[in-house]
């Protein structure tokens, strides 16, 4: 009972260290920047219908109200496009607009914006891109932050109106397209501004019915990021891989040959199927390896991966970090994606080369790293404990995994 106790008044004192620590951190507190935030309990309509009331107008662009509708058209000269800027400052909110864009049409919704970066909306605060022309970046990405995914199953074809609803509170921006959630990231780069819409590219016209506002309330000091938590955190990384033989290791299913070659965890083109480390489950850590993948790679790393009903096969509800080949865009979930929650961002891996995965789990929030860079982030609430695994999802995969490590950390 003692020994519980202390543990527990040990972790309130660290958790209480570092939230007086990121107190000092002005680049991740909650500081209202402008008298005229907006507070309320209601929707608040930021268009009226019947004219620009409210809003400024940056960069090049015609921007004009159409029987009650809202429409932008982009200059052909300047094709970096134009802002139109609401005067007014949000902190946390829950926004909607419904819109239609012509098929061959880019442009966006900004947020956070802060009134000395109005110049450059998407830079300075955030930017929703609406575009569906292209896989880079479809309608819902944060750009920068997080990639949307499975867009075209989520357009409307019965209603010529898309929504789009932006939901943001403290770090955590949710992006949803006609009611289905496409895209989810956290950032800190700005946490207060306004709100925006662009137009971009040479023959974009954008229309807008509805775009309001739903206040939220006012976020308080950030905790420090989870990767900051886990990197402090007393603990001691553990190699679960010694490079030379599978012990510890077991495939529970599949008919894919794993070896050890040349230090590495290795399997063998021909077949698929899961291998895990079994000896131990894991609930919050630090986990990293590193991985050389063949062209046609289709593969994965499973973290908190249970078991259903006792057997040897892995459970419907996985939680795995995909690991790919190669960045095409086509591919859904590439390296370094969290599976069906958060697509990756694209150009951290580099093809035919080692490279190195970190993956950072604290209660339901899940962050990935590819060579050192975020590639996504998301809330999981399938599992809270489970296995390590490596995976050949295509008889295809060609795949090596060495420096296999973990960091548990007790919470």
């Amino acid at each position: 009972m003692k020994n519980i106790l202390f543990k527990r008044l040990k972790r309130f004192g660290y958790l209480l260290a570092i939230i007086c620590f990121s107190l000092i951190l002005t680049n991740i507190s909650c500081q209202k920047k402008s008298s005229i935030l907006i507070k309320s309990s209601a929707w608040i309509p930021l268009f009226n219908g019947k004219d620009l009331t409210g809003w400024e107008i940056v960069g090049a662009g015609d921007w004009k109200v159409e029987d009650g509708i809202l429409v932008g058209s982009s200059d052909p000269a300047n094709p970096s496009g134009s802002w139109l800027i609401n005067r007014n400052d949000y902190n946390n909110f829950h926004l909607r607009v419904k819109f239609q864009i012509n098929e061959s049409g880019k442009g966006g919704l900004c947020f956070r914006v802060p009134s000395q970066g109005k110049d450059n909306p998407s830079e300075n605060g955030y930017k929703i891109n609406i575009d569906f022309s292209g896989m880079l970046n479809p309608t819902g990405t944060i750009i920068n932050v997080a990639r949307a995914y499975k867009v075209r199953e989520k357009i409307s074809s019965k209603d010529p109106w898309q929504k789009l609803e932006l939901w943001v509170e403290n770090d955590r921006i949710v992006v949803l397209l006609n009611n289905d959630k496409v895209a989810e990231g956290f950032d800190r780069k700005s946490l207060i501004g306004a709100i925006g819409i662009q137009i971009s590219g040479e023959e974009t016209a954008l229309k807008i019915k509805e775009i309001s506002v739903l206040p939220r309330p006012d976020c308080t000091v950030l905790e420090p990021t989870i990767e900051e938590q886990l990197e402090n955190a007393p603990g001691t990384w553990k190699p679960l891989f010694n490079g030379k033989d599978i012990t510890g290791w077991e495939q529970p299913s599949g008919n894919a040959k794993w070896v050890v070659q040349d230090g590495a965890l290795t399997v063998m083109p021909g077949g698929t199927g899961w291998m895990f480390y079994l000896e131990e489950s894991f609930s919050n850590f630090i986990f990293r390896l590193k991985f050389k993948v063949g062209e046609t790679c289709n593969s994965g790393v499973a973290y908190r991966y249970q078991f259903s009903h006792g057997n040897r096969l892995p459970s419907w509800f996985r939680s795995e970090v995909q690991v790919f080949g190669n960045d095409n865009l086509q591919i859904a979930d590439g390296t370094g994606s969290i599976y069906a929650l958060s697509r990756h961002n694209v150009g951290l891996m580099k093809e035919g080369e080692w490279n190195e995965l970190k993956i950072y789990a604290l209660g339901e929030h899940i962050v990935t790293y590819v060579n050192g860079k975020k590639a996504s982030e998301a809330i999981n609430t399938a599992t809270l404990n489970g296995s390590i695994g490596v995976s050949a999802h295509d008889p295809k995969t060609s795949a090596q995994f060495k420096d296999i490590e973990i960091k548990e950390v007790d919470w």
